[in-house]
């Protein structure tokens, strides 16, 4: 977008298809992201959204949009459907090409489900670049108060769902030590004795929609030198149909990924607060292998499910600390917001 005499104009758009993967990263990655994720941080330009840093996201989107053509942008920001299904129940709905109507009541439907089920790639392509041309159009062209603004971003902004960057030192400074500042950010504004859950979608689809998601967190002494254990059990449940497998491979990632067509699979991780020291992952009671490592300023462990249709799984992220304090959590905003409790620490 360009913002010139105090308006905004939709100029360009790419999408993911426009940028082919590298067999190098785009630029250099911190090791501490490449120990949790692999290499793909900076091949692929679907994960720039990865790290928590929205600095180091926004430098890797500012390297994929340039070396894409265009130029370097002064600002990037971050967005979700669910900040446009916000807009328009403000905003009203929109006319698309079709004639058919774009609300925020269909808007799930109709972005994150149908492209997928009766699309090919170019016609999902078309119909995205449609879609935002028709939304952008409503929302700039006609312009909504500033009342109005605020009334529809509150809560995405609270949810974390919007992130912000700017090129320009001043706002920078302001930027990052708020609220749109981005996920690492929002640990930190949140407290001391705040867990960040990252959810990673590695599908290669859109079958995430169709995972349900709780958070658990306990703590208590279980060790003899008196410091605490800390857990973070997260439980996901698939409840795809027992048919999802059958569903097109752009819905299921089609099993190239190394997931089974019809299962979600869902990299997890838990960014401690700093100090924390690492005491195991266990995925349905059972000891998991785990990579564990103090990343982006957070210790931080991460593990690999692969729910099929109608199946649970959970993980269990420990942490020692010192000393027991409330515990808050911070997690990637959902399509359905997860379910987030208080439970007993169990010393087995």
């Amino acid at each position: 977008m360009r913002a010139d005499g105090g308006k905004l104009h939709l100029q360009k758009m790419a999408d993911s298809t426009a940028f082919s993967y590298r067999t190098s990263p785009i630029m250099p990655i911190p090791e501490g992201l490449t120990s949790l994720y692999g290499d793909v941080v900076g091949r692929f330009v679907q994960d720039a959204s990865i790290p928590a840093d929205f600095t180091t996201t926004a430098s890797l989107a500012s390297a994929w949009w340039t070396e894409h053509g265009g130029a370097a942008p002064n600002a990037v920001i971050s967005i979700d459907p669910i900040v446009l299904q916000s807009l328009l129940r403000v905003a009203g709905p929109v006319t698309l090409a079709d004639g058919s109507e774009l609300t925020a009541d269909n808007l799930v439907q109709r972005l994150l489900v149908d492209p997928y089920m009766t699309m090919t790639s170019e016609q999902q392509s078309a119909f995205f670049a449609q879609a935002t041309t028709a939304v952008f159009t409503r929302l700039f062209d006609h312009g909504l108060s500033p009342v109005q603004w605020a009334e529809a971003l509150a809560q995405p902004i609270h949810d974390g769902r919007i992130s912000v960057w700017s090129s320009d030192p001043t706002t920078q400074k302001a930027v990052e030590v708020g609220p749109v500042g981005g996920p690492l950010v929002r640990q930190k504004l949140a407290g001391a004795g705040t867990y960040a859950v990252y959810f990673n979608d590695n599908t290669g689809g859109k079958m995430a929609g169709y995972m349900q998601t709780s958070i658990t967190t306990a703590q208590g002494i279980c060790r003899s030198d008196g410091k605490h254990t800390v857990e973070v059990a997260v439980s996901l449940t698939s409840t795809a149909p027992k048919d999802a497998g059958s569903f097109p491979s752009s819905m299921t990632g089609g099993g190239i990924w190394g997931v089974a067509t019809g299962d979600i699979g869902m990299n997890v991780s838990v960014a401690a607060p700093p100090g924390a020291f690492f005491e195991g992952v266990r995925i349905d009671g059972q000891l998991a292998s785990s990579a564990n490592v103090d990343a982006e300023g957070h210790p931080t462990s991460i593990a690999h499910v692969n729910p099929q249709p109608g199946e649970t799984n959970v993980l269990a992220f420990r942490f020692v600390v010192d000393s027991g304090e409330a515990v808050h959590i911070v997690h990637t905003p959902m399509l359905s917001d997860p379910a987030i409790a208080t439970g007993a620490l169990s010393c087995d």
